[in-house]
Order: C-alpha cells, then sequence, then structure tokens
C-alpha cells in the first residue's frame, strides 16, 4: 500500500506498507526503498521526497489502536 501526499509545493510525503518489510530494520527499510526509487527517479524528482515511512500491516494496524 502506497499513501502519499503532496504539497501545494510540490513537496511529497507519506507511507509505504509492506509484509516485505517484517524482520527488516528502519535503516535497511529505506535502503531498500531508497535503492528502488534512485532506478527510477531522476535526482530533481527525489529532491521533492520530504519523507516516507516504511511500515507493515502490522506496524499500521498497532498504530490505528491509538486512535
Amino acid at each position: 500500500m502506497l499513501e502519499i501526499e503532496i504539497k501545494p509545493s510540490g513537496r511529497l510525503g507519506g507511507f509505504v506498507v509492506s509484509e516485505t518489510f517484517s524482520e527488516m530494520s528502519q535503516i535497511d527499510r529505506q535502503n531498500m526503498l531508497w535503492d528502488g526509487l534512485e532506478k527510477i527517479l531522476d535526482e530533481e524528482k527525489q529532491s521533492k521526497i520530504i519523507a516516507l515511512l516504511t511500515m507493515t500491516p502490522a506496524e499500521v494496524e498497532d498504530a490505528d489502536s491509538y486512535d
């Protein structure tokens, strides 16, 4: 699942939710994500990304339980 918000400035941020992230550290998740993004986005497009959080479905469920 991918949830992205684009700001009026053109910057974007959001969440990437995948079971693939299970048993991975946050740094490994981010490295995997950015390795993929660097293959498909040029530097200008990459620079518009503010933050992408990487979570598993279970982590999202846990976070939703705090609402």
